[in-house]
């Protein structure tokens, strides 16, 4: 299910920052890296695999929007900014 938005890590990154006050950066990690933090966490060598290959088929492609949350709840999808902000102190939210 999606919200109202298609999104990529960078936009849900600036809206957090936007939305709890504070400054913050994505910082792209090569596939070695990935790979050898999911070996950490004891995923399986094929589980990785998969993974990384669904992750990488993604790139640069934007998520299809879809009209399942508002078909099924009968309202409109909240935008990511209001899940962040309804979760600010969950991300950390400067004090006021």
């Amino acid at each position: 299910m999606t919200g109202p938005q298609s999104l990529t890590q960078i936009d849900r990154v600036r809206v957090i920052a936007e939305t709890i006050g504070r400054p913050l950066r994505w910082e792209e990690q090569s596939e070695d890296w990935f790979r050898d933090e999911m070996a950490r966490a004891d995923m399986p060598a094929p589980g990785i695999d998969d993974y990384v290959n669904l992750l990488t088929a993604r790139v640069g492609k934007p998520t299809e929007v879809l009209p399942t949350v508002e078909q099924v709840t009968g309202r409109p999808p909240f935008t990511y900014a209001q899940w962040v902000a309804d979760h600010a102190a969950a991300f950390g939210a400067a004090s006021a």
